[in-house]
């Protein structure tokens, strides 16, 4: 039997080359508190012009993986002891997170199951409203500390349950990228400042009335189809999120 052709990569190439460089820093070739080579080096390294490779790390450091020092190079970040830090203008990977975290033991823990689904869920995800959704309830911790708890709605049959529960240490989000089924291209965000009711409060081990950020997403395919609604809410105690804001010149 014949196999499918492989699906080509038609991701502009600056897209690519930040997830090649990334990756290269989650599998810790470069570990924070590196200093990258110069930039004539990577570039050649990496296949890529040196115009290309200033993209690429104008990405990383929105993403707060690596730190430019003007006149002395530039580095793999290496957050506060005890701490995870990204960037909300990108999506950032658990496991990304987890190779920022030097020494610290990031911990993933996921539940999953079935569910009605709300009508605001069901609104988000283009689905009749009570259709069966899968429900997957993933909390993080570093050092058995938890920081974030995702609460995450996706169509049923769209992800391979079995595969998912024996993912290991990481998120859906994670599951899905590197399973490309379905790929994940962008989300819709909206940014809450929020008390921990207490179904939040006893996932996160804390106080209810604690307060929490909370990240109502959408994440969308490449083709612009709603695959995933999730809220997430987050300790900031143990987790710096920050956004790069860049000046537009009109």
């Amino acid at each position: 039997m014949n196999q499918p052709p492989e699906r080509l990569d038609t991701r502009p190439l600056y897209d690519r080359a930040t997830e090649a460089l990334e990756q290269l820093i989650e599998d810790g070739q470069y570990k924070p508190g590196d200093q990258l080579p110069p930039e004539g080096e990577l570039a050649k390294q990496m296949g890529i012009s040196r115009a290309t490779l200033r993209e690429v790390l104008g990405n990383l450091e929105s993403a707060g993986i690596i730190t430019r020092r003007h006149g002395i190079g530039t580095f793999v970040t290496a957050p506060a002891r005890g701490r995870l830090q990204g960037g909300l203008e990108q999506l950032i990977s658990f496991r990304a997170l987890l190779s920022s975290a030097g020494e610290h033991e990031l911990q993933t823990n996921l539940t999953i199951g079935t569910i009605e689904a709300r009508n605001d869920i069901a609104e988000q995800l283009l689905v009749d409203p009570a259709s069966s959704l899968l429900r997957v309830e993933m909390i993080a911790a570093l050092d058995n500390v938890p920081f974030a708890y995702l609460d995450s709605y996706l169509k049923e049959g769209l992800v391979d349950v079995n595969g998912l529960r024996s993912f290991g240490n990481g998120s859906l989000v994670d599951y899905l990228v590197e399973t490309g089924a379905p790929r994940i291209s962008y989300t819709h965000t909206n940014i809450f400042a929020v008390s921990a009711n207490s179904q939040v409060a006893a996932r996160l081990e804390t106080d209810t009335e604690q307060p929490v950020l909370n990240l109502v997403e959408t994440f969308y395919t490449d083709t612009g189809q709603p695959a995933l609604h999730s809220h997430n809410y987050f300790l900031t105690e143990r987790l710096d999120f920050y956004i790069v804001r860049r000046l537009i010149r009109r």
